[in-house]
C-alpha cells in the first residue's frame, strides 16, 4: 500500500514528466514551422518573427514574440480626429493656453452654424471637461460638452469622443436652449446643466447648487473670453 507522501511524490513526478512531453512536443511542431511573418490589421503596422529552434520551449517562444510585440509599439499609428495621434491629444503637455485654443477653429464653425458666440461656447467647454475631449462624468456624460447619450444621439453625434462632432452637437444643444427660453442666458445654461424640465418646474434656475455654481462658472469664463470686465 502505498504512503500518502509517496503517492504525493508519484504524482508530482507523473506531472513534470508530462511537462516534459508537452515541450517536446510544442518544440516539435516550432521546429517543423518556418514563422517570419508580417500581421497587417488597419493601421497597425506590427512585426512578430519567430525563428527556427527546436531547442526552446513554448514559453520561451511566446515571451520572445511578447517581447518583440512591445518593442514595436511605438510604430502604432491610430488617427483621432481632427488629423492628431491620439497620443499627442493624451500625453502632450501643452500650457493652458495653448490647450485652450486647440479647438478654435472648430469652435469657430460651430458659432457660425448656430449663431452662439464663440467666447460662450468656449466658456461652456472650460466649465464642462476643462478641453478634456476625453472627459467622462459620474453621470456619463462626455466629450468636450459633456453630453450625455440621450442628447448627444438627439442632436446626431455618432462619436461623443470626436472633438468636432461633440462641439457641433453641444453647441446646437445649447442653441435649442437658447431659443427655448427667448435668449435668457441664465436660463439656457441651467437647462444645459440640470435639464429643461427642472428649469420649467422652478420657473428660473433651479434650486440645485451644481447648477448654480455651474452658471456662475460659465458667466465668468464668458467674461473673460470676451474680454467683458
Amino acid at each position: 500500500m502505498v504512503s500518502g507522501l509517496d503517492s504525493v511524490y508519484l504524482r508530482i513526478k507523473a506531472i513534470n514528466e508530462r511537462i516534459k512531453e508537452i515541450n517536446e512536443k510544442v518544440g516539435n511542431i516550432y521546429s517543423s514551422l518556418d514563422i517570419n511573418r508580417i500581421s497587417k490589421t488597419q493601421n497597425y503596422n506590427i512585426t512578430f518573427e519567430t525563428q527556427k529552434n527546436t531547442s526552446k520551449t513554448f514559453k520561451e517562444i511566446l515571451d520572445e514574440a511578447l517581447s518583440k510585440n512591445n518593442s514595436n509599439q511605438e510604430n502604432i499609428n491610430i488617427l483621432s480626429k481632427p488629423d492628431e495621434t491620439w497620443k499627442e491629444v493624451i500625453v502632450q503637455k501643452n500650457s493652458n493656453e495653448n490647450r485652450e485654443s486647440k479647438f478654435d477653429d472648430i469652435i469657430q464653425k460651430a458659432s457660425s452654424t448656430y449663431n452662439v458666440p464663440k467666447e460662450l461656447i468656449k466658456a461652456v467647454i472650460k466649465a464642462e471637461s476643462n478641453f478634456n475631449p476625453f472627459s467622462i462624468s459620474p453621470k456619463n456624460a462626455m466629450g468636450l460638452m459633456q453630453l450625455l447619450p440621450s442628447t448627444a444621439k438627439e442632436m446626431g453625434v455618432e462619436d461623443v469622443f470626436d472633438p468636432f462632432q461633440n462641439i457641433m452637437g453641444g453647441t446646437k444643444y445649447l442653441k435649442t436652449m437658447l431659443d427655448k427660453y427667448n435668449g435668457n442666458l441664465f436660463l439656457a445654461l441651467s437647462a444645459y446643466n440640470a435639464g429643461p424640465n427642472r428649469v420649467d418646474k422652478s420657473k428660473g434656475i433651479p434650486e440645485i447648487e451644481e447648477t448654480q455654481n455651474y452658471v456662475d462658472r460659465v458667466i465668468k469664463f464668458y467674461k473673460e473670453y470676451s474680454k467683458i470686465k
